[in-house]
């Protein structure tokens, strides 16, 4: 038996919290919500695996099959007594049993990950406590939160801030350098992705029109909502910019009773 085993058993115990983290960070978005480095990975699946393991040897207990801590450790650290002996053994006579023991813990830390995720995106608590934000301005920037966010920095305590206070539409006016000129494109935030490492890798927008930045609106013309004069629709249903090509970035928080006339 070489260190290999070890390291691997290691990895089995923490599986759990890897998987309860990834699920959180992730839940509805196809990439994750923040980036997480390993030391970082490692760190969330020592605790949360712990969690896991304590909760799942008590119900092992309390059915009739406790787990043999002296055999566990002796795997860990590759101790040449009995407990090696033991293990073996058990898992050699239950392989089902350890089977469903591990893969269980697995479906249910990516079933509460998820739902972690919901719970304190629906209860706002990200936005209340620190400690539960996504390490990703990104999305309360482009998702319109950064309004109730913001709220939360000047001193309002409260979760009981109403739902119309999030922006009804996001806009973005986004410059690129297109021939040597600069275009201007306006557009409805519709989705945006983001890498790995947590920057935004592209944007994508609904409802998008272009115009020349060189031909700016008249002094004294007010702006509107959805581009106005001067642009020049892009036909299509979606835009999408990647954010290498974009040289400034704009976002326009817009409610709708605000274009009520």
């Amino acid at each position: 038996m070489n260190l290999a085993f070890p390291a691997l058993f290691i990895f089995i115990l923490i599986a759990p919290g890897i998987v309860w983290r990834t699920a959180y960070t992730k839940a509805s978005w196809s990439e994750s919500m923040e980036p997480s480095s390993l030391p970082a990975m490692l760190l969330w699946g020592l605790s949360v695996g712990s969690c896991f393991h304590l909760v799942w040897g008590m119900a092992s207990w309390i059915i009739g099959h406790p787990i043999d801590l002296n055999a566990a450790m002796s795997l860990l650290i590759l101790k040449p007594d009995d407990g090696v002996a033991r293990a073996v053994s058990i898992a050699s006579a239950c392989p089902l049993r350890l089977a469903m023991y591990f893969l269980s813990q697995l479906l249910a830390a990516y079933l509460f990950g998820r739902s972690a995720n919901r719970l304190v995106r629906g209860m706002q608590w990200d936005l209340a406590c620190e400690w539960l934000r996504f390490d990703n301005e990104w999305h309360y920037l482009l998702s319109g939160k950064l309004v109730l966010l913001k709220a939360f920095w000047s001193g309002r305590e409260d979760l009981g801030i109403p739902a119309e206070s999030i922006p009804d539409a996001v806009y973005a006016s986004v410059i690129i350098e297109s021939g040597g000129v600069s275009q201007l494109y306006y557009g409805r935030v519709d989705d945006y992705h983001v890498g790995k490492d947590g920057r935004l890798d592209r944007l994508i927008l609904a409802d998008a029109a272009r115009r020349e930045l060189s031909n700016d609106r008249p002094p004294g013309q007010a702006h509107r909502v959805g581009g106005g004069d001067g642009y020049y629709s892009i036909a299509g249903d979606f835009l999408v910019i990647p954010y290498e090509q974009i040289k400034n970035l704009n976002i326009e928080y817009v409610w709708l009773e605000e274009q009520v006339v």
